[in-house]
């Protein structure tokens, strides 16, 4: 049983293992440069063109947010309202004019929601592996003392068996949001609640 399972463990780990990362004299890939990103190294996102609305996905690229209506224009929040300015922060689409310098100000706590979420996920997934960690050895430390008693072995091996498929599943999840994000483009491992405002 447990040679399947490290032979099903290797069977997803290796193709990441071998498959060799291509290396560029650049940073970005010669597709990545035609559609660089106009402001490299920002994160989020920032307006250009008073209407039009992008979100940097790293040094390399960027895509294009759905332009504000009319009648509305692009700010970002929390900061100042920027017209082909960079801005580490969101932007949202305001009703009418606003001068120069003018704030937006976020809906309250959204960001403490995301950083409380992802803290906890964080933990959660730590203990989770700590706690499969821990398992393995009280597992041993059962066979050990188990002095050959049928029932005790039996004990020990169930353990041994739940701890490692623990693992296992958290390995495979973790493997799963990777593959997803690989093949769609999707960061389905940030939890931003603020992409669903207007």
């Amino acid at each position: 049983m447990y040679l399947k399972l490290i032979l099903l463990i290797l069977l997803f780990t290796l193709p990441f293992t071998l498959y060799p990362s291509p290396v560029y004299a650049g940073h970005c890939t010669p597709q990545e440069e035609e559609q660089r990103a106009p402001y490299s190294g920002q994160l989020d996102q920032y307006c250009a063109g008073g209407i039009q609305r992008y979100r940097n996905l790293g040094d390399c690229t960027h895509e294009h947010l759905q332009n504000c209506p009319t009648g509305t224009h692009c700010e970002v929040e929390n900061d100042e309202l920027v017209t082909g300015i960079p801005s580490p922060n969101m932007t949202r689409c305001v009703p009418g004019a606003t001068p120069a310098g003018t704030t937006v100000n976020d809906a309250a706590g959204l960001k403490e929601i995301e950083d409380v979420f992802k803290n906890v996920v964080n933990v959660v997934v730590g203990l989770a592996f700590i706690a499969s960690l821990i398992m393995l050895i009280w597992a041993g430390f059962k066979y050990l003392t188990s002095g050959g008693e049928p029932k005790a072995v039996q004990a020990a091996h169930h353990t041994f068996s739940w701890a490692l498929l623990g693992i296992l599943f958290l390995a495979i999840a973790w493997l799963v949001l990777n593959l997803i994000e690989a093949f769609t483009g999707v960061n389905v491992t940030t939890f931003n609640i603020r992409n669903a405002l207007p």
